[in-house]
């Protein structure tokens, strides 16, 4: 049933953003760049952008042993460029104001440092899961084997 509800979830995930992009250029070519056009475009831009530097920072794709600290740093200055590039470019905050930029700025610092802790923590009971289920599995291999 999980793995149903998560494929379920994919898929919709994936229409809704092959929609949107029809959607943005059928927009653009009828309506021109209008602002809820543009913003509704640069946030599908931040979107397929951060998916594909998680793809390149957090696979071994790419890069093939770099630690958990390199990759997060490597993703946390690609993604505020690209979320900074999309944010300037689709106007989603005013550009002459700077305390905005800062806000925004610290805000992406705040929820990198946040979901950092999180995928860590979920990581380190995932593990040790494993661990447990590995000296379980060994336990009972002895017990039979003997």
């Amino acid at each position: 049933m999980k793995d149903m509800v998560k494929n379920a979830l994919v898929h919709a995930c994936v229409y809704f953003t092959i929609a949107m992009a029809l959607w943005l250029i059928v927009g653009f070519l009828f309506a021109g760049p209008v602002e809820g056009i543009v913003v509704s475009a640069s946030i599908l831009a931040a979107c397929v952008l951060m998916a594909l530097l998680q793809s390149l920072w957090f696979t071994d794709l790419v890069m093939k042993r770099p630690g958990y600290p390199v990759r997060i740093l490597g993703f946390g200055v690609c993604g505020i460029v690209a979320l900074g590039a999309c944010a300037w470019l689709g106007g989603w905050m005013p550009r002459d104001v700077p305390e905005a930029w800062i806000a925004f700025a610290a805000v992406y610092l705040l929820l990198l440092v946040a979901f950092t802790i999180l995928f860590s923590f979920i990581y380190r009971n995932e593990v040790a899961k494993y661990g447990d289920a590995l000296k379980r599995f060994k336990a009972r291999e002895n017990e039979g084997g003997q």
